[in-house]
C-alpha cells in the first residue's frame, strides 16, 4: 500500500515537473534571480565609486597611496608601503589570512632563511581599541592604521590580560613616536605600529582628498 502511494506521488511530481509551466516558472524564477544579483551589482559597484572618490591620497616615490577604510585596505597598504620602502617595517611579512585566527605570520630577520628564523603572529587592526580579540600571549607586535587608545590607557585580551598603552615621543632626529603594550609581568613588550603616524613623521607623508582630476 505505502509503495503504491509512492509510486503515484511520483508519478504525479514527474508528470508537474516535466511540464511546460513548471520550465516556464523556472526559467522566471532563474531571470528574477539574475536581476537581484545584477542590480545588486550595480549598486554595490556605484557605492564603490562614491567610496573610492571619498578616499584620501598621498605619494611616496612616485606612486599613489590611498588611506584605507578597513582592515583589508590597511593590509592592502602595508604591502604596497612594504614593496616600495623595504625598511618600513622591522619584519617579513610571510602569510596572511582573514579567515580565523590572528592575521599575520612574520620573521624579524629579513637576511636569514625562513627554516633559520623565529616566527611570530602579527595582528592588523584599522582602529586599535581596547578590546582585543585574541591573546597577547602569541601576539609579537600590531599594525594598525589609527588608535584610540591614549598613554596610560587599558587594553583587555581574550584571556582577561590587562596592558598599558605606553606612549613615548622620539628621543632623537629621524626617530618617531612609538607605541607599546607593557605588562611589567610579561615576558615581553608588544610593539604597535600606527602607520599614520609613522608615515607623518618618518616619511613627511599626510592624506588629503583627492582632486577633480582624481575622481572617476
Amino acid at each position: 500500500m505505502l509503495h503504491d502511494i509512492q509510486h503515484e506521488v511520483e508519478a504525479i511530481y514527474s508528470q508537474i515537473s516535466d511540464s511546460q509551466d513548471w520550465k516556464d516558472m523556472t526559467w522566471l524564477e532563474s531571470q528574477a534571480d539574475a536581476y537581484r544579483t545584477t542590480d545588486k551589482e550595480s549598486k554595490d559597484f556605484e557605492w564603490r565609486k562614491r567610496k573610492f572618490n571619498q578616499s584620501n591620497l598621498a605619494k611616496i616615490d612616485g606612486h599613489t597611496l590611498v588611506a584605507p577604510s578597513s582592515e583589508s585596505g590597511l593590509y592592502g597598504l602595508v604591502i604596497q608601503l612594504v614593496a616600495i620602502k623595504p625598511d618600513i617595517l622591522p619584519f617579513e611579512i610571510l602569510d596572511y589570512n582573514t579567515y580565523a585566527g590572528i592575521d599575520v605570520i612574520v620573521k624579524s630577520d629579513r637576511t636569514a632563511p625562513i627554516h633559520q628564523s623565529k616566527l611570530y603572529y602579527c595582528e592588523l587592526k584599522f582602529i586599535l581599541s581596547k578590546e582585543l580579540n585574541h591573546s597577547f600571549r602569541n601576539l609579537f607586535s600590531i599594525v594598525c592604521w589609527d588608535t584610540a587608545i591614549k598613554h596610560g590607557d587599558d587594553i583587555t585580551d581574550i584571556t582577561g590580560e590587562t596592558r598599558v598603552m605606553r606612549i613615548v615621543e622620539p628621543g632623537a632626529a629621524g626617530e618617531y613616536t612609538k607605541y607599546f603594550l607593557d605588562n611589567p609581568a610579561a615576558p615581553h613588550k608588544i610593539q604597535v605600529y600606527v602607520l599614520r603616524d609613522l608615515l607623518k613623521e618618518r616619511y613627511k607623508i599626510e592624506f588629503r582628498p583627492r582632486t577633480d582630476k582624481e575622481q572617476v
